[in-house]
């Protein structure tokens, strides 16, 4: 096949595009990958919200500039969203349906693409209908167990959003979309054996590719340790726990940060929080709440510099969930099925992590498997204080063991290779 002017395009649905550190870490950079070795014409394409469409007008012509200067096409066209949230309601579902197709006809007459990689259900509806008009190869990027998530998890400030009859409407879509796409990738083992097993239809179109994370040299992680411990005075015989996310809720992550100081008093403790979305004074409040017995520093630091203050870390938090939703079916299989970014980026900064298997089944069993960290919630007082022990003196060895697992595995080199892979495949 001839693959100059090869038309790809990368579909987004409702999530913000113009603001979201996840599309510009984990989208830009795929596209910039191919425009660079492949000499395809990538095309980012969004049905993106009415509100935001006007009200980032010029940041949206901005980035339109920026990924014209890699040779990426930018198409957003805007739908009126009914829901501040990603997961659609099914008394809402018909009106983005209807949107969705107006959307792919526009798409299909203006780009025509050979390739379909659509970010999520969402997406991948609008995915559909575009295939339906152009005939080409669809890629449904899972990324999570969607249904799932919207009938269970309350994080963030999100209430819990899908009930029996939103349930049941996406699981028909869900059943058309792996009967009608090409190709699923999914983010890790445990949400592909979820799927397979629920759909053994489309089990062999199945691909697990993690979440890209960017692995600097071992060289420069040294660097900028020592740089950001300076900075932030941490002094050398002081072990710091660290948090990331875009929010922070006490109740899940401080409980491992008492149990350790409970554990071992002795050793000096401090907690970095970086957290992009926190209220003012949060410092003060989560001192307060550990009785000041633990420094807490909070940064809320551009994305192209988290990892440099990670690496000034000893270890990493996933925590512990808490609430009487987690028996639920539907939240033990997604979090079983969990692999974060933020997860990716531990690693990749070279942090050993603490992870709750009852939060982040599927970071916890790469924990296990490659002894870089330890999965708290399966553990008692006696074993954690034993694993605290080992770590001490294994730390430099199970810091470089975590790096080496990110840099053969979520570097962007070896994700986006593998995607490279799976786009030869479906049009070959």
């Amino acid at each position: 096949m001839n693959r100059s002017h090869f038309r790809f395009i990368y579909l987004l649905a409702i999530e913000d595009v113009v603001r979201s550190p996840l599309i510009h870490s984990q989208a830009f950079p795929l596209l910039r990958h191919l425009a660079r070795n492949t000499g395809w014409d990538p095309i980012l394409a969004s049905a993106y919200p009415l509100p935001n469409y006007w009200r980032f007008r010029y940041q949206r012509q901005q980035l339109k500039t920026i990924l014209a200067a890699d040779s990426i096409t930018q198409d957003m066209l805007p739908i009126a969203f009914l829901t501040r949230h990603f997961h659609i309601p099914a008394c809402l579902l018909p009106w983005y349906k209807m949107q969705a197709r107006a959307a792919a006809s526009v798409l299909a007459r203006r780009h025509n693409p050979r390739l379909i990689h659509a970010r999520s259900y969402p997406a991948a509806l609008l995915g559909l209908y575009l295939k339906q008009r152009t005939r080409a190869p669809l890629i449904l990027d899972a990324r999570s167990l969607y249904i799932q998530e919207g009938e269970v998890v309350a994080e963030g400030g999100k209430g819990v959003m899908f009930g029996p009859k939103d349930v049941a409407a996406w699981k028909q879509e869900e059943a058309r979309l792996m009967a009608a796409s090409d190709a699923i990738t999914v983010v890790s083992q445990p949400m592909a054996d979820i799927l397979a097993q629920a759909y053994p239809q489309a089990a062999d179109k199945i691909h697990t590719i993690p979440i890209a994370a960017r692995a600097p040299d071992w060289s420069a992680l040294h660097d900028w340790r020592q740089r950001m411990r300076q900075r932030l005075g941490f002094g050398s015989d002081t072990r710091v726990l660290v948090y990331l996310g875009s929010w922070f809720e006490p109740d899940l992550v401080l409980p491992i940060v008492e149990r350790l100081h409970r554990l071992r008093p002795d050793i000096q403790w401090a907690l970095l929080l970086l957290v992009a979305h926190a209220p003012a004074g949060m410092e003060e409040v989560v001192s307060a709440r550990l009785n000041r017995t633990i420094p807490v520093h909070h940064l809320s630091a551009p994305h192209q510099e988290v990892q440099s203050y990670l690496a000034a870390a000893d270890l990493a938090i996933l925590p512990q969930a808490k609430g009487l939703h987690l028996t639920h079916p539907a939240y033990r299989q997604r979090a079983r099925s969990v692999l974060s970014i933020k997860f990716t980026e531990y690693l990749a900064a070279g942090l050993p992590v603490l992870a709750a298997r009852n939060w982040a089944g599927a970071a916890a069993d790469i924990v296990a498997k490659e002894d870089v960290g330890a999965v708290y919630d399966d553990l008692s007082d006696v074993a954690l204080r034993a694993w605290v022990e080992r770590w001490r003196a294994e730390a430099e060895a199970m810091r470089k063991r975590a790096w080496l697992y990110a840099r053969h595995t979520f570097h962007p080199d070896v994700v986006f290779g593998r995607y490279q892979a799976l786009y030869d495949h479906l049009t070959s």
